[in-house]
C-alpha cells in the first residue's frame, strides 16, 4: 500500500448537528422531489458529485494520484446523460473519461505513474458515478412516468436513512464488537441495528 497517513480513532459525533443536518437536508430533498424530476436530478447529480470528490479527494490522501477533474466532469456527464438518454449514456461517458485520462497523462499534465492514477480515477467514477447515476436513471419521465421513478428513489433514501439511524442507534446501545480497524467506531451490532431498522 501507499505511504500515507495512518487512520486516526474519529472523533465522537455530534447528534445534535447531525439531527439538524439531516432535517434540513430532507426537508430539501422532499421540497425538490415534489418540485419535479428535472429539480430532483439536479440536487442527485450535487449529492453524487459532492461524494465522488469526497471519495477522490481520500484517494490523493492514500498517495494515490486519480485525475480527478475528469473524474468530477464525468461523474455530472453520466447523471445528465443517464437522466436524457437512459443507461445507453454509460458506455459513451466512461469511453470518454478512458480516452481523456489517456490524454491527460500523455500530455503530461501530472507526471504519476499512469496505470495508477487512470486505475483510481475509473474505480471512483464506477463505485460512486455509476451508482449513482441509478437515482438519475429512475427520475428519467421517459422511463418512469407520472413521477413513479421518485417514489422509487425516495423509498431508497428512506431505507438508507433508516439504516444509518438504526446502525447509530443499536451501535452506541449494544455495540461492543468492531467491525475493521479501518472504522473503529463501526460495530456489528451497529450492523444488524441498521439491517433491521431498514
Amino acid at each position: 500500500p501507499p505511504a500515507g497517513p495512518q487512520p486516526e480513532e474519529a472523533p465522537p459525533r455530534n447528534i445534535g448537528a447531525a439531527i439538524i443536518s439531516g432535517i434540513v437536508l430532507g426537508a430539501l430533498a422532499l421540497v425538490t422531489f415534489k418540485i419535479g424530476p428535472a429539480a430532483a436530478v439536479a440536487l442527485v447529480t450535487v449529492v453524487v458529485t459532492m461524494a465522488a470528490a469526497e471519495a477522490y479527494a481520500a484517494f490523493r490522501q492514500g498517495g494515490y494520484h486519480p485525475v480527478t477533474l475528469l473524474g468530477l466532469v464525468a461523474t455530472v456527464s453520466l447523471m445528465v446523460a443517464t437522466y436524457n438518454k437512459g443507461e445507453a449514456a454509460l458506455p459513451l461517458v466512461l469511453v470518454l473519461l478512458v480516452a481523456f485520462c489517456f490524454v491527460w497523462h500523455l500530455a503530461g499534465v501530472e507526471q504519476t505513474d499512469a496505470v495508477r492514477s487512470t486505475g483510481t480515477t475509473l474505480f471512483v467514477f464506477a463505485w460512486v458515478a455509476v451508482f449513482g447515476s441509478f437515482g438519475a436513471l429512475l427520475l428519467s419521465p421517459t422511463i418512469f412516468p407520472n413521477r413513479h421513478g421518485i417514489a422509487f428513489l425516495l423509498g431508497g433514501v428512506i431505507a438508507g436513512v433508516a439504516y444509518d439511524v438504526g446502525a447509530l442507534t443499536f451501535g452506541a446501545w449494544l455495540g461492543r464488537h468492531p467491525m475493521a480497524s479501518v472504522s473503529p467506531n463501526k460495530t456489528w451490532e451497529g450492523f444488524v441495528g441498521g439491517l433491521l431498522t431498514s
